[in-house]
């Protein structure tokens, strides 16, 4: 018998508790989706991620301000999940299961008005965001 190929073996990984980690699109592809340049100079969506998590991911957010924008647009119209999580460049999110447990970043950042994550949540016919700063409580 073969081994496993594409998403089932990165999700087997995943289920028996391998770090999955990545930067950028390697971040992205983990979620069910979000903007991305990596087919070009143009940001547009893909909604056809690994899925191991069920929302759409945002990277680049704080770099990058064409971004933060398509992001809101896309969770609000409903073209990709109605939850989304972003970070700025230099933190990461942590998850255990499909729940983002913790905010890190690889330097040291103020929680209060460093590099963070957000999350982004369809809200009626808008996109609200919520900052959720590196060290602090998920909530």
């Amino acid at each position: 018998m073969a081994p496993p190929r594409g998403r089932r073996r990165h999700a087997i990984a995943w289920e028996a508790g391998v770090i999955l980690a990545g930067v950028s699109a390697g971040s992205l592809c983990w979620h069910v989706g979000g903007p991305t340049d990596s087919f070009g100079q143009t940001l547009r969506p893909i909604d056809d991620g690994l899925a191991l998590v069920p929302y759409a991911n945002g990277v680049h957010y704080d770099s990058e301000p064409q971004r933060r924008p398509l992001l809101h647009e896309l969770v609000a119209n409903g073209s990709l999940a109605p939850v989304a999580f972003a970070t700025d460049d230099h933190v990461g999110l942590w998850y255990h299961g499909t729940e983002v447990v913790s905010v890190a970043a690889d330097q040291p950042v103020d929680p209060d008005t460093g590099p963070a994550a957000y999350r982004v949540e369809r809200v009626g016919d808008d996109a609200v965001e919520t900052r959720l700063g590196v060290g602090r409580p998920i909530t």
